[in-house]
């Protein structure tokens, strides 16, 4: 086989089929680049059978054939538009640059879960950064577990353990909740609406929302370095980017803010349970205008990739996307009516139904994707831009603003129920809705690819203890568990995950079988776990049992 050419190799691993393929790549190093051909795994993926590419060949030779026998130039012309116009509908991805192998991988292969070390406490609000995970639980301490890229098929015990966690109440404002004291609930707490914790992986910064102050946490060392207080509670914040730098936007629940940490605030009060270098101020005053919003509670805000360096885009619970340039900042710059109840904001490459000539520069054409809820039923929304600008020209270039006559909105197979969460998935857009399903589609928003729900999945429906269900009656037993936010991790292969959080747990979905558990400490997480069932059924259930004190007596006559 040494011997063969390359490319007669090639052509015969053309009739394997991709078992076959699999089991050809552990024969020698030279046999497994062969095997893993971009362009064989693109056939695949792309739904390209052996009769298509049969309709190609004999397509070439009957043009080959007719061109030799001098017949019309038309006849040659049709074939030479049939064989190009049947390339272009197996391969609708142009010249993106594309691991094939690993998309096939994402669509075909059983979906499994793994779950991240539970921490003691319930978690409220999730982040991501690179190699690790960062989350803020509602005791207001910051936990950082390790996501390294390991294979996940290997009993590598460190991947999914927590690294570092900070002492309670380090993220609240007022200092009775930091000392654990009894306090009545305000302004400061957990919003739980939006994205409400921002990373910058390049400098280890965590910016992190509670109630209406924002925190900027060192992740190096898990300390708040700087606080800033804002007049209305923050609902969410706009996510870092990775590829420019630019100050992170903070919705509150009735305005839009523009927070350079570059900017220092105010000196204020002090205190002993800070770092020395945390300034508190009394009144906030960044220099920087704020923007008033037409109606309330926004819950997604997006900062768009490259080369629109300066769109703010904004949907929540109104009808309508705005957008802001940060050029023009604090003034409205357009308004998208969408008229569902938007929950989430995401950014996927052109697909040729909206932008027909993004072909000719694929890399710079992006599609907005907007998930929600319309009339009781999903939302699954695509807006194209009017103009896209090189890269060449970021400085000097026009606002980007949405075209509303390219719009695309599905909102009749996509789901049955609210879709919470939306992002792009390599080249699919992968959701998930109130049902526990998460799904995958095509870029064009109604192609389905698979759909896996976490409620189905062997490894998440443990039993309850029976003092909880005891406690919490058989309706606790039929609880019905869903993904509220999911994050694609962007590796290759068995590394090409989905970071997904339920509320309570966060873990990962991929591609492989569920390997064994090996953890160590099974039978203590196992208690653990059990404590922790029980304090929360009793929790809820002394819950419903004070609403039934407070309601008797206004019923008795």
């Amino acid at each position: 086989m040494d011997k063969l050419p390359v490319e007669l190799v090639l052509r015969i691993t053309d009739y394997l089929a991709p078992k076959d393929l699999v089991s050809l790549q552990l024969v020698c190093k030279g046999l497994l680049c062969v095997a893993r051909d971009n362009l064989l795994w693109r056939s695949f993926t792309c739904g390209t059978t052996r009769c298509n590419n049969t309709n190609i060949s004999v397509i070439n030779v009957e043009l080959k054939r007719h061109s030799d026998s001098n017949i019309r130039n038309k006849e040659c012309d049709r074939l030479a538009t049939d064989a190009t116009s049947c390339k272009d509908s197996q391969d609708p991805y142009g010249e993106e640059n594309i691991n094939w192998y690993s998309e096939y991988i994402a669509r075909n292969a059983p979906a499994s879960v793994r779950w991240l070390q539970q921490p003691e406490s319930q978690i409220n609000h999730n982040g991501y950064s690179s190699g690790q995970v960062c989350e803020v639980k509602d005791d207001g301490s910051v936990c950082v577990w390790d996501y390294s890229q390991y294979p996940p098929c290997e009993n590598t015990a460190a991947r999914g353990k927590i690294l570092e966690r900070s002492k309670p109440g380090l993220l609240f404002l007022d200092k009775a909740r930091r000392t654990g004291s009894v306090v009545q609930k305000g302004i400061n707490e957990f919003l739980d609406a939006g994205d409400c914790v921002s990373i910058n992986s390049v400098h280890q910064k965590a910016y992190i929302a509670v109630g209406n102050c924002l925190n900027e946490v060192d992740l190096a060392m898990l300390k708040v370095t700087s606080k800033r207080e804002y007049s209305y509670g923050i609902s969410t914040l706009s996510q870092h980017q990775l590829d420019y730098h630019v100050p992170i936007t903070v919705a509150t629940t009735m305005s839009l803010h523009i927070y350079d940490s570059r900017c220092p605030a105010q000196s204020g009060a002090q205190d002993d349970s800070l770092n020395a270098r945390v300034s508190t101020p009394r009144q906030f005053n960044s220099g920087s205008p704020a923007a008033s919003l037409p109606q309330p509670m926004p819950v997604s805000v997006l900062h768009s990739p490259l080369p629109n360096i300066n769109s703010i885009f904004v949907a929540g619970r109104f009808p309508s996307i705005l957008f802001y340039d940060r050029r023009f900042f604090p003034r409205l710059q357009s308004a998208v009516h969408s008229g569902a109840r938007l929950s989430d904001l995401a950014v996927v490459s052109s697909v040729a139904s909206l932008n027909p000539q993004a072909g000719k520069d694929w890399g710079n054409c992006h599609n907005l994707i907007a998930c929600g809820e319309y009339n009781g039923k999903g939302s699954l929304e695509m807006y194209a831009f009017s103009t896209t600008s090189s890269t060449s020209d970021i400085g000097a270039a026009r606002p980007t603003i949405i075209d509303k006559d390219k719009v695309y909105q599905n909102r009749q197979s996509v789901s049955r129920s609210k879709i919470l969460s939306v992002a792009s998935h390599g080249t699919k857009i992968v959701y998930s809705d109130a049902n526990g399903n998460i799904r995958w589609v095509e870029r064009d928003g109604r192609t389905p690819i698979r759909v896996w729900n976490i409620n189905h999945n062997s490894q998440f429906r443990y039993q309850r203890s029976e003092v909880v269900r005891r406690l919490n009656g058989a309706e606790d037993g039929g609880r019905a568990d869903f993904v509220r936010k999911l994050l694609p991790t962007g590796g290759a292969l068995l590394d090409d995950e989905v970071l997904i959080w339920t509320g309570e747990r966060l873990g990962s979905v991929g591609f492989y079988a569920y390997p064994q558990h090996t953890d160590e400490n099974d039978e203590l997480d196992e208690q653990k776990r059990r404590e922790r069932e029980y304090m929360e059924a009793l929790d809820r259930s002394m819950r419903l049992h004070s609403h039934e004190l407070d309601w008797l007596p206004g019923s008795i006559p």
